[in-house]
């Protein structure tokens, strides 16, 4: 019953008062924080699920997740990251997928864009068995800690901020501040609160996808944005927004489709001058 429920506040603002009841589970609650537009999972013995204690990510996880995870790779994966070559406002030599899973997105650029000037890299924290991985030279297993600093220019993360308890997207941000360069740019790929109160309330799914928290461009402003990232909604996306480390100016977005910075352009097309991933992010942008 509602009236039982523990009280909660909000791990981002830490407010009691902007609190309600999201939706009941069995294994514990999704709360939603007004204030913040953040709905978060909390357990009914008051501890707040995170990345790896709730999800057997090593073995059932993958089980359920690898075909989904080579699909997403060669479709989603590629087009967000195609994007962001075209929006970004500085050129890309390093692109890092962030919780890349197998490293399937290396697989898919080696495919489609064999010969680019940029270096494409992937890090994974919980991957799935060594035969199921990637043998690509830019993948990584453990966490952004590991890569060197001020050396990553933009990338894209995708389906994992959902996976991710406020603490860890803090850290996140945290880390990622001190690896990128100034004017980085990320595409993250999230169903935010949006997205979930108008279109899809199952993507709410703390025990088989690990699904514990809902973000909103508001929530992260308030969590990580003091510490110099911008963060700007996508126009037509309830599913995505940018993420940008201490940029030189605001572009509107829909203005940078048609400007995109020559290099990154050269970059989407390799030496052999194929448009076709500059034309897919380019076309999948002109909704914005």
């Amino acid at each position: 019953m509602l009236k039982d429920l523990v009280k909660v506040n909000c791990p981002i603002c830490l407010s009691l008062k902007c609190i309600d009841v999201f939706l009941e589970c069995t294994v514990g609650n999704f709360f939603e924080c007004k204030s913040c537009d953040f709905i978060f999972f909390h357990s009914d013995v008051g501890t707040t699920s995170s990345l790896g204690n709730s999800i057997d990510y090593k073995d059932l996880y993958w089980a359920e997740e690898l075909e989904a995870s080579k699909n997403r790779a060669f479709g989603v994966s590629i087009a967000r990251a195609a994007e962001v070559f075209i929006l970004a406002r500085k050129p890309i030599k390093n692109f890092l997928d962030i919780g890349t899973g197998p490293g399937f997105f290396l697989d898919a650029i080696l495919k489609y864009l064999p010969d680019s000037d940029a270096t494409f890299l992937g890090v994974e924290m919980f991957p799935p068995e060594i035969q199921f991985q990637t043998t690509h030279p830019g993948f990584r297993t453990g966490w952004l800690d590991q890569f060197d600093d001020e050396s990553i220019d933009g990338g894209i993360c995708i389906e994992v901020l959902e996976h991710l308890s406020s603490s860890e997207v803090k850290d996140l941000f945290s880390l990622l501040f001190i690896k990128a360069t100034n004017g980085a740019t990320f595409m993250f790929n999230t169903g935010l609160t949006e997205y979930v109160k108008n279109e899809d309330m199952a993507y709410l799914d703390p025990t088989v996808r690990g699904h514990i928290s809902i973000w909103s461009v508001n929530a992260l402003r308030k969590l990580v944005g003091h510490e110099g990232w911008t963060f700007s909604p996508i126009p037509n996306r309830s599913w995505a927004f940018l993420a940008e480390k201490c940029p030189e100016s605001q572009v509107d977005l829909s203005t940078r489709v048609w400007s995109p910075v020559p290099e990154n352009v050269k970059a989407l097309c390799g030496s052999s001058n194929s448009q076709l991933l500059y034309l897919l992010g380019r076309d999948s942008l002109r909704a914005i």
